[in-house]
């Protein structure tokens, strides 16, 4: 029986490659280890099983299953090996010997307790809560992380939209923005008041759909989002030329390929016949994602398809953050989405880049205020909106200082104000102000994705 490893030339170990199906049927007999009382492999079994496991592994990486989407590992960031910053996990036994980018750094198929684990992860299990995740093994503090140089995840916002705040550090950081039960931790990047996804209302959410497991154990939920050997390292300039780091949920029992790196998945493409602007990069005029003149969407990922796969008109998604589900909302019937937006000097004054644009026909992406992980403001909002550093925890005027990164607010004396209109429609002040004390409501009563509000003569979008 050949052992599960030969070495090469340059001495790191190879697995053996394997035809499915080249294992007898008694090379799947279990024994028992008389020292430990444990169902084991015998050594000759359990060395055919590991290379069966093996086999698969080559069967799919070769084949071009689109299920798994292995065809394409050696592209993706984890199994990348030229330059050479795939996975590369440290303390494997003899370690070294792995190839970056092998699959073993995370099914170790060599560690005769780790090879009969689920899906033979060096760590189990998958998912437990928020903060404990099978991808938080390497995705979180760069000092603490099994990948060797380990480079720090920071916000979207720091990456594409050049803010200058470097904390959430790591993509575990930024999750750890809430607790388990979804309120907010306190402290963290110097905020009480932040938000992020939560992964298990994600795993229940996926639960039986598009493929994912019927069984919650067998769930991760940030393949959600990411295709872990498909999704691939985005950044710029490089991000220009087609990569893409997610993968479409829906296409999780089909093809489950990267999204947004062909150019029919661009912002650029989703917005035409319309026009998508992007925001400026903090400190200058020149725009995002890449911090230069480019600014129809045409090098960043389409995130508005990808972000209504799951937030749309149709699917009930419950917040235990808010404690309730969340808005259904259709884009193409939003104002900052696809429909026609209220053009004109008598409704809203805009700032730069957009004052110079019909706004009528512009569209926005959805990471234009929004980050994909967590966040130091309420409701995933940026740390840095089109140049402006907004601080949100949920009041009035916090809200405000978001909506004025791209609006030029007008008080409601004014006769071109939207809310002079409404003023006027319906006589009641309470509509903006508490009572007795008057004092300003806060914006989302108004404004949020899907509202609307019915006057005696019309009815208008709000957001």
């Amino acid at each position: 029986m050949p052992s599960p490893s030969t070495r090469s030339r340059d001495g790191k170990r190879r697995p053996h490659v394997l035809k499915v199906g080249a294992l007898g049927a008694e090379n799947h007999q279990v024994g028992t280890d008389s020292r430990k009382g444990d169902k084991m492999y015998s050594l000759p079994n359990r060395r055919a099983g590991v290379l069966m496991v093996l086999g698969v592994l080559v069967w799919l990486l070769s084949s071009g299953n689109s299920a798994t989407g292995f065809d394409f590992h050696a592209d993706s960031a984890h199994g990348n090996n030229d330059p050479g910053y795939g996975v590369n996990r440290s303390g494997t036994p003899d370690t070294g010997e792995y190839d970056i980018g092998e699959c073993v750094h995370c099914h170790d198929a060599y560690d005769g307790v780790i090879c009969q684990a689920p899906l033979m992860l060096f760590s189990t299990p998958l998912y437990t809560q928020q903060n404990t995740s099978f991808c938080f093994e390497c995705h979180k503090l760069p000092s603490n992380s099994v990948q060797v140089g380990m480079p720090n995840q920071r916000s979207y916002a720091y990456k594409f939209g050049g803010d200058t705040d470097t904390c959430p550090g790591h993509i575990k950081q930024a999750f750890n923005f809430i607790s388990e039960n979804g309120n907010s931790r306190p402290d963290v990047c110097g905020s009480d008041n932040g938000s992020a996804h939560h992964l298990t209302s994600i795993r229940d959410f996926l639960q039986g759909r598009w493929g994912f497991s019927d069984a919650l154990a067998e769930i991760n939920p940030c393949e959600g989002c990411h295709n872990p050997h498909r999704a691939q390292q985005h950044f710029y300039p490089v991000g220009s030329q087609g990569t893409s780091p997610i993968s479409l949920p829906s296409t999780h029992d089909g093809d489950w390929g990267v999204y947004g790196g062909d150019t029919t998945e661009r912002m650029a493409s989703y917005a035409s016949p319309d026009t998508y602007l992007a925001p400026y990069y903090f400190g200058g005029t020149n725009h995002e994602p890449e911090g230069n003149s480019t600014d129809d969407g045409s090098n960043m990922p389409d995130y508005v398809t990808f972000c209504t796969d799951c937030h749309n008109e149709s699917n009930t998604i419950y917040s235990n953050q808010l404690d309730r589900d969340l808005y259904q909302f259709d884009w193409a019937a939003e104002k900052h989405g696809r429909a026609a937006a209220s053009d004109g000097s008598g409704y809203t004054d805009l700032r730069s880049p957009y004052e110079d644009v019909e706004s009528g026909t512009y569209v926005m992406s959805c990471t234009d205020c929004h980050e994909p992980h967590g966040a130091s403001n309420t409701h995933l909002i940026r740390g840095e909106v089109n140049r402006f550093q907004p601080s949100i925890p949920g009041g009035r005027g916090e809200w405000t200082n978001l909506c004025e990164a791209c609006h030029v607010e007008r008080g409601h004396d004014d006769e071109f104000s939207p809310h002079y209109k409404i003023i006027q429609q319906t006589g009641a002040c309470t509509i903006c102000h508490s009572v007795p004390d008057l004092n300003n409501v806060p914006c989302t009563n108004c404004h949020y994705h899907g509202g609307s509000f019915t006057t005696p003569y019309n009815t208008y979008k709000t957001f």
